[in-house]
């Protein structure tokens, strides 16, 4: 996979996330009964998505901070706002299916690592910059489960982007 080769010429510290777990995080839900999760699903079943479209990997970035991060990401460049669409139609899915609006401004990004304890990622992100494509086709709705350190993501329900 070309985004994990790349990360690996990075040499971030903590943990990575695992390649079938690189994901972009278009809106969380939380907890979610059998009926909130039947409403989500019909309601991105019927949304529209749009058509297939890729954007390109950039500029490393950290979470809080770059210079005290707790976890680095890579920016989502060249997709024409596309991933943004995405997420506000998303976010309208959630909404109407009765989970309420997101407090926080979306941001388009890529988990790479998990940082503990928190670290200086300024000099990575020097050497940060790439343009790996990445192509987008559908939305997929996981649910997420903690395993000790890690996190399994079970694929609920996919929503494949319209072939125009």
């Amino acid at each position: 996979m070309a985004v994990d080769d790349w990360r690996e010429g990075l040499d971030l510290p903590g943990r990575p996330v695992p390649p079938r777990n690189l994901h972009v995080t278009l809106r969380f839900v939380g907890p979610a009964d059998m009926i909130g999760r039947d409403r989500l699903i019909a309601a991105l079943d019927t949304a529209e998505l749009g058509d297939p479209f890729s954007f390109r990997i950039g500029r490393l970035g950290g979470f809080p901070k770059l210079g005290r991060a707790t976890v680095a990401w890579a920016a989502i460049e060249k997709d024409g706002g596309k991933v943004a669409e995405l997420a506000g139609v998303a976010e309208e899915a959630v909404a109407s299916a009765g989970f309420g609006y997101e407090d926080r401004p979306f941001r388009a990004h890529l988990t790479l690592a998990r940082i503990r304890p928190p670290r200086d990622l300024r000099p990575s992100a020097s050497m940060g910059m790439s343009w790996v494509g990445v192509p987008v086709t559908e939305v997929v709705l996981y649910r997420s489960r903690s395993r000790g350190r890690s996190t399994v993501y079970d694929a609920l329900e996919r929503f494949p982007l319209a072939r125009g």
